[in-house]
């Protein structure tokens, strides 16, 4: 285990089971441990998914039970939706940061069609860039942030508008 690298303890629900285990990042991997058994998991790549409660985001599919031959990586859950940083009402089709950070790159212009799951801005936070996805399809009609801007969470970066309303 690296010297950077936090423990954390979990507690997962997997179907109707709930069971704890440790997790660390180890270099590109996750390790999972439970019990007496001790679970190495490939990180091939990693974003932030905002929950589908706040009613910009598809729901997520139920996980699977992890078996010793086939591991999954350790779902978390995320932490009740807070109110957005900037005072008003979020703009109908705004893609919000997850999270305090910093604008490492837009990776669209204004215009641009995107798609579910297209990356749109990638964050950085806490030494990890954080991938943040368009939710529906549309046309990219504003960006409210540059590279190396700080955002705060729950801050308005691009708005998409449903088919081609720009």
């Amino acid at each position: 285990m690296s010297s950077s690298s936090v423990k954390r303890q979990l507690t997962l629900r997997i179907g109707d089971e709930e069971i704890s285990v440790v997790a660390y990042r180890d270099g590109n991997s996750i390790v999972v441990e439970r019990d007496a058994e001790k679970f190495t998991v490939e990180l091939v790549s990693e974003s932030f998914v905002i929950p589908a409660s706040e009613g910009n985001a598809p729901a997520a599919a139920p996980a699977a039970k992890p078996r010793a031959a086939a591991v999954s990586a350790p779902v978390r859950s995320a932490p009740p939706a807070k109110k957005p940083a900037q005072a008003g009402p979020a703009a109908e089709g705004a893609i919000n940061s997850p999270m305090v950070g910093v604008v490492k790159e837009v990776l669209v212009s204004a215009g641009d069609s995107v798609s579910p799951g297209d990356k749109v801005v990638v964050l950085e936070a806490m030494k990890m860039d954080i991938d943040v996805v368009a939710h529906d399809a549309g046309t990219v009609a504003e960006i409210s942030v540059g590279a190396g801007d700080t955002v705060t969470e729950g801050q308005q970066l691009v708005v998409v508008r449903a088919g081609g309303e720009a």
